[in-house]
């Protein structure tokens, strides 16, 4: 009777102070273990007592509760779990995984036989360099011997605002790779239909250069990274020493292809045309993305209040969707039946979104685990509806462009063969119009040779007649003793005069009548005069003229008998036979802006005082000079110096001398 006592008190005790230790033990045979979850066969503390001390929580396993692991534990605390396992001597598989989803840090303790053997970190925020090559980030890898007894702490701190889910799992390695392997298949299968789309709508667009390919690209590529840092591989890749990095941007990336579908939908239904008020809400709604992918991104990376940013994310997704729903009802009328297809595409985007707002409702994080799948079918079915769509929409343009053309090439036919006959028509009347230019420009070369003719005589008759006039100038009449009389001085000024006619009209004949070169005219005449009067050449004369000075022929007679005036002068009456000084001419002239300022200087004995009615020549000087609008000006001290300004381009005067 005592012992049956002392067998139930013992009972009592094992069941009362052991359950702890037995209860949670999970025994490994020579059974194949696929997988299992560790969830009953664990035991939770939810404090942390002594730290990060695993010694202290691996000698006092009384503290740790049997109560039943759930999935509304508060957030953002520090939970301690511990399972026992014990391995069969007959031990099948040695090499086993650990599996969880999505915890931020999960720090790993393997007691074996009471002796701590490895220390393991994992975990969503876990950077690369601190997780185990042999391990994932989401993974512990470890080897258990036979006939052992293995003591497994696990220190979890989940940093993400949500109820952490501790839903370890574990399996034997050959299995886990068995099991990963079709949803790794499936995760490729996606990611190339993904590739293959971008590549395609990329060369679409190099093709057409319709700009609505532009802004699906963006979509897909901006959703595609979302779903990329859901990934621990891509995490991994290009964010493992800071993984909290890509978890803040794949929020961003979300809010990029937001965006973009907004922007895709304004080129591609014409919404501002379509409805001004409706393109002026969604420029609203681009904007409070905008800032919401901006705090979300601040919020995500530094506070890390993911819970309460992921309400925002799926209350602005139900305002996307009712939005879209909205518009589409109240434009259906006004767009065709590309942009109709359009509706199949927000169709998909809407099942897609409610999928996953139903999903985080109901298993929370764990819905995150089937967001890469369910986005990326749903992005493929959301762009092959956008791209019937635009095909159609391009279809209908290059239908339109071909019935625009044919249009056009009618227009263009009708418009060339009126213009044709408009040609001939014009082409007849100008052949009229050359033929009667034709007869007056024979009748005008006809004139212009009788002309040339008549100038010609006309030319040729004024150098006989003034050759007469010189020569029966020259003439002397002689004596019965044939002794020659002293020629009278108006004979010989009057011959001169008569040179400077002859020297003009040859000058200008020999450059068809139009100008001559100042420089041949007063060498020439200086020349002809100096002959005539000073045949001994005792004066000295210094001509400073410029090497090119072209003489209008209106000009040009005027100017030559003001100069044989003034020589004329100068060789009668400043150098008379008392004269000590050796005598001496200056001519210049210099041209400035049209006006020639000419200056004849001689050092001859000058007079006191000037009168022009006293003198012929002088008042033909005065007269020649106002014919030619000049300005004359005389000095007679020490000699005479004639200063004479007149332009030689323009405003000279016609009058015949």
């Amino acid at each position: 009777m005592k012992s049956r006592i002392l067998n139930v008190f013992l009972l009592i005790v094992y069941f009362s102070i052991g359950h702890v230790l037995l209860a949670k033990e999970l025994p490994l045979g020579n059974s194949q273990l696929e997988s299992l979850k560790l969830a009953p066969y664990m035991s939770l503390l939810k404090e942390e007592l002594a730290g990060e001390n695993p010694i202290f929580y691996f000698e006092n396993a009384e503290l740790f509760s049997t109560q039943e692991l759930t999935d509304h534990l508060p957030s953002d605390q520090i939970y301690w779990l511990r399972s026992e396992i014990k391995t069969a001597k007959d031990l099948k598989f040695r090499f086993y995984a650990i599996q969880f989803q999505f915890l931020t840090n999960v720090d790993l303790y393997i007691y074996k036989n009471d002796k701590l053997i490895a220390h393991k970190k994992a975990g969503a925020f876990v950077e690369l360099n601190e997780i185990d090559p042999l391990d994932s980030r989401f993974q512990f890898n470890f080897e258990l011997d036979p006939n052992s007894n293995y003591t497994l702490l696990f220190r979890v701190h989940h940093k993400k605002e949500f109820s952490p889910i501790l839903n370890f799992v574990i399996e034997n390695v050959h299995y886990n790779s068995q099991l990963h392997e079709p949803k790794g298949l499936l995760n490729a299968f996606l990611f190339g239909a993904v590739v293959i789309l971008m590549v395609y709508i990329a060369l679409s667009w190099l093709v057409t250069r319709y700009r609505s390919y532009i802004w699906i690209f963006i979509f897909l590529l901006s959703i595609e990274f979302y779903v990329l840092t859901l990934q621990h591989e891509f995490t991994d890749i290009l964010f493992g020493n800071n993984p909290k990095l890509a978890w803040a941007l794949g929020l961003v990336f979300l809010r990029m292809g937001t965006i973009s579908f907004y922007f895709f939908m304004f080129e591609f239904l014409q919404l501002k045309k379509i409805s001004k008020r409706l393109y002026n809400i969604a420029c609203l709604i681009i904007v409070i993305v905008g800032i919401l992918m901006f705090v979300s991104f601040i919020d995500s990376y530094y506070i890390s209040k993911y819970y309460q940013i992921g309400n925002f994310n799926y209350a602005m997704g139900l305002v996307n969707t009712a939005f879209l729903i909205i518009t589409f009802s109240l434009i259906w009328k006004k767009i065709d039946a590309a942009q109709k297809l359009l509706v199949l595409g927000i169709l998909w985007f809407a099942i897609g979104l409610f999928v996953l707002i139903i999903g985080v409702f109901l298993i929370q994080e764990n819905m995150l685990a089937l967001v890469p799948a369910v986005a990326q079918i749903t992005i493929i079915l959301i762009c092959v509806g956008f791209l019937v769509g635009i095909r159609l929409r391009l279809k209908k343009m290059e239908e339109e462009r071909i019935v625009l053309l044919e249009e056009n090439n009618r227009i263009q036919k009708i418009h060339t063969l009126e213009i044709e006959n408009k040609v001939i028509e014009r082409t007849s009347e100008l052949m009229e119009v050359n033929r009667e230019l034709q007869l007056k420009q024979e009748e005008l070369l006809e004139k212009n040779d009788y002309i040339g003719t008549l100038i010609d005589e006309i030319n040729h008759r004024v150098k006989n007649n003034l050759q007469l006039l010189y020569g029966l100038s020259s003439l002397q009449p002689i004596g019965k003793d044939q002794k020659l009389h002293p020629e009278p001085a108006a004979i010989k000024e009057m011959r001169g005069r008569i040179k400077a006619m002859m020297l003009v009209n040859h000058l200008l004949t020999s450059n068809k009548g139009e100008a001559l070169q100042l420089m041949d005219l007063i060498s020439e005449s200086t020349t002809y005069l100096q002959q005539l009067y000073d045949p001994r050449f005792k004066v000295n004369i210094r001509l400073e003229l410029p090497s090119k000075c072209w003489i209008p022929a209106k000009i040009s007679l005027p100017l030559s008998l003001i100069f044989t005036e003034i020589m004329t002068n100068s060789f009668k009456y400043a150098f008379p036979e008392s004269f000590e000084e050796k005598p001496k001419i200056t001519i210049k002239c210099t041209e400035n802006e049209g006006i020639l300022n000419f200056q004849f200087k001689d050092n001859g004995v000058g007079t006191e005082q000037v009168s022009n009615g006293h003198s012929i020549g002088l008042s033909l000087i005065t007269d020649l000079c106002r014919q030619i609008k000049g300005k004359l000006s005389i000095q007679t001290k020490g000699g005479f110096q004639y200063d004479i300004q007149f332009p030689i381009k323009h405003g000279y005067s016609s009058t015949n001398y």
